[in-house]
């Protein structure tokens, strides 16, 4: 997140939003689906950062640069053909980011059919949370708002239950965790973990985590520990996702049914992020891999 936006946050003294459990916002915008690259799942995340792309803060463009910013980011889905994308800093209309709604415009720019929403502020003239895209009908669709964490604004993630491409079902989660306290992300992440434990079968957590796995605190170990996960060469230096502080914050983390056939992090500017880029596929049955804290793949 850009300092300004950091800043502004800061300047708002109410925490908008209930904590805990509700369902997602779905919505069918038309489009195609994706068509299928044999049985891999190609995932990417991004951080939409309100629609400034790597501005110093949304509400000092123009609705008309907002948009166009993420027209870029769509036409960047729409190059991709992700079946899944894991948005988070996306808002719905917003007074600081030109009244209209961002997940919608990018899923309709992008031509994926399936949107879904979670408005972890809804107050003030602010809506705005994490999300999905899809190109199939979710089988299951949730929204889960962390407890209040002032003096920042809620954080919480998205749920979606997807077919993979030979049809077994894969749970993927969009998170987004605060960027100021390490102590409220570890909190946050333990909700997210006890909220996840009895989710069956392969599971994804894709998102922006302000957090990496070489810090001192231990927020992406223990959720890794807590839900059997395992990231991409998560000691690697060459993968930051902020550019700005040469920091990896943002991460795709799956389950031992799943490995990974390719993993980039994108060199186009759309946010002050970079947007990751999974491709994955279930493990051959018996073969499930058991996560280690140094294991590469």
């Amino acid at each position: 997140m850009a300092l300004a936006a950091c800043a502004a946050a800061l300047w708002i003294p109410a925490l908008i939003g209930a904590s805990g459990e509700l369902p997602a916002r779905v919505q069918r915008l038309g489009g195609a689906p994706a068509e299928p690259d044999g049985d891999v799942l190609r995932l990417v995340s991004l951080n939409l950062a309100h629609g400034r792309a790597d501005g110093r803060f949304q509400a000092l463009q123009p609705r008309t640069s907002i948009e166009g910013n993420l027209d870029e980011a769509a036409e960047l889905l729409e190059r991709l053909r992700p079946q899944v994308v894991a948005l988070q800093e996306v808002d719905g209309p917003s007074l600081w980011s030109g009244r209209f709604d961002h997940l919608e415009r990018v899923a309709r720019s992008a031509g994926l059919p399936w949107a879904l929403h979670s408005r972890h502020v809804s107050g003030l003239g602010l809506h705005y949370g994490s999300g999905l895209l899809l190109d199939a009908e979710p089988l299951q669709a949730r929204s889960f708002t962390f407890e209040p964490s002032p003096p920042t604004m809620n954080k919480g993630a998205t749920l979606a239950r997807v077919p993979m491409p030979g049809g077994e079902q894969v749970t993927v989660v969009s998170v987004h965790l605060d960027y100021l306290q390490a102590r409220v992300r570890e909190r946050q992440a333990r909700e997210l973990a006890a909220w996840l434990q009895d989710q069956p079968g392969p599971l994804v957590l894709a998102g922006d985590f302000n957090c990496q796995w070489v810090d001192e605190e231990d927020t992406l170990r223990f959720l890794a520990a807590a839900l059997r996960l395992r990231g991409w060469r998560p000691e690697a230096e060459d993968l930051a996702t902020y550019p700005g502080w040469q920091r990896r914050l943002d991460w795709i983390l799956i389950s031992p049914e799943l490995e990974f056939v390719d993993h980039r992090v994108l060199p186009e500017v759309v946010s002050d992020h970079r947007a990751v880029l999974a491709e994955l596929r279930l493990r051959p049955s018996g073969e499930a891999q058991i996560p280690s804290a140094s294991s590469p793949r």
